[in-house]
């Protein structure tokens, strides 16, 4: 009879407790480094097949990140955590069970073995079990958040290395314009003094100013390999792919300047939507959670414990209700505690608010400035282009020598360079406003006029 009831018992352990088989996934770090390098932009994966890569435009840039970049990989793996977490507060909490035999030497009865089991069943009902479920789906709201951030995270680092290489090519194609009119100078100086009509001194001039060009030609290049650098970062590629790639980095044509009214009515969105102020806000709602389980471990956590006993030929089933009793202080300790945690996320979100607020002050000052900036850079621009047009006309009249024409057209370029710096302040400063405002992925071009 004990050997049936232990089989009795073992049998209701076996269903109780059913095993999954371990698979163990080992990590090699070799094939770590040897899948990122063979990552490639003309081989993108499914998510990114809708987009024509081809074109290496800043979006089909951040669709191939979604392949690649491993910071996205490890914010949608937390997301299928979080996932499975929800799943697991749903699932009853684990039983004990107990078996028991005893042995009477000397028992008067029949038999001198006793045998049984009993269960341990958590009464799971009540404000525990909620709390447990609504942090569970809490974590999963907080991951998604966090993915959205990762998202504009990385969209921002694709878009600011876009914009340096912009910059950089743009400054290189003026800077050999001007090493092109450097040189032209310093060939005219060497002719004057060839003729006898110019000192050697009067070399060093176009000589520092041709050696400045190539020195500022060689950091453009320097600035456009180190973004590239970055974009291969933020891709999650080798840097061999966006080394010497084309990329579309056309400018989206201008539109109107939002307005006053247009700008106030993002600010007031960004500050009630921005991913940054809902993660706070969802810690704060952890917060309320933590509080509310502390308040509910003030009473007793009810215990069913039903059993099955065999005694000496007599079944027994027993049946006890147990309770885990409170602290001795009535759980006001850990009260005290969730309560300043509470009020410390409420702080944190008053902050992510005001730091929020002032990013988008900060970002529309620099593009008001930017602007106005530029502005003045383009009439500036145009005044030189009508003396440069008053310097061709007297040169072809012969009343202004070929050094004059080179100064009138060295000038121009320097305004040049100056309006290209201008364009791309106010490109990046427009980049930030459309961050600020907690856009994903691409800039908001009405700005940019």
């Amino acid at each position: 009879m004990l050997i049936q009831n232990l089989k009795f018992g073992l049998s209701i352990l076996l269903l109780l407790t059913g095993c999954a088989h371990y698979q163990a996934q080992p990590i090699a770090l070799a094939a770590l480094a040897s899948a990122h390098n063979g990552h490639s932009l003309d081989a993108p994966c499914r998510k990114a097949s809708t987009v024509n890569a081809s074109e290496f435009s800043e979006i089909a840039l951040i669709a191939a990140a979604q392949c690649f970049n491993p910071e996205l990989a490890r914010a949608k793996a937390a997301i299928q955590l979080a996932l499975a977490n929800g799943e697991l507060a749903r699932q009853y909490p684990g039983l004990a069970l107990v078996l028991n035999a005893e042995y009477a030497r000397k028992a008067p009865e029949s038999s001198k073995w006793l045998a049984g089991f009993s269960l341990d069943l958590p009464l799971d009902v009540g404000t525990r079990k909620a709390v447990r479920i609504e942090a569970a789906e809490q974590a999963q709201v907080l991951a998604t958040l966090e993915n959205a951030l990762a998202q504009r995270a990385v969209a921002g680092k694709i878009g600011a290395s876009v914009d340096t290489i912009r910059a950089s090519l743009g400054e290189q194609e003026l800077l050999h314009t001007r090493a092109q009119q450097s040189q032209r100078w310093l060939k005219f100086v060497d002719q004057q003094i060839l003729e006898g009509q110019a000192v050697r001194s009067e070399r060093l001039k176009p000589q520092q100013e041709l050696l400045a060009t190539q020195a500022a030609l060689l950091s453009a290049s320097a600035a456009e390999r180190a973004a590239r650098s970055e974009l291969a970062q933020a891709l999650g590629v080798p840097l061999a792919q966006v080394l010497n790639r084309q990329l579309a980095l056309n400018i989206a044509p201008k539109r109107a300047a939002s307005g006053v009214g247009v700008d106030s009515a993002k600010r007031q969105a960004a500050l009630l939507a921005r991913p940054e102020l809902l993660r706070a806000l969802g810690q704060y709602q952890l917060a309320e959670l933590a509080l509310r389980l502390e308040y509910a471990k003030q009473y007793p956590e009810l215990r069913l414990s039903p059993g099955y006993i065999w005694e000496r030929g007599l079944v027994k089933l027993p049946l006890a209700l147990g309770a885990l009793l409170p602290p001795l202080d009535g759980n006001r300790s850990a009260i005290a505690v969730a309560l300043a945690a509470r009020s410390l996320a409420a702080r944190e979100l008053e902050l992510t608010q005001a730091n929020i607020s002032a990013e988008i002050d900060l970002a529309f000052a620099n593009r008001d400035a930017a602007r106005s900036a530029l502005r003045l850079g383009i009439q500036q621009m145009e005044l030189a282009n009508t003396e440069l047009s008053a310097a061709k006309a007297a040169f072809d009249a012969g009343e202004l020598d070929q050094l004059g024409r080179l100064s009138a057209e060295l000038h121009v370029n320097d305004l040049l360079l100056a309006v290209h710096a201008l364009e791309v302040q106010l490109q990046l400063s427009v980049r930030a406003v459309s961050l600020a405002l907690g856009a994903v992925p691409a800039i908001d071009t009405q700005d940019m006029d």
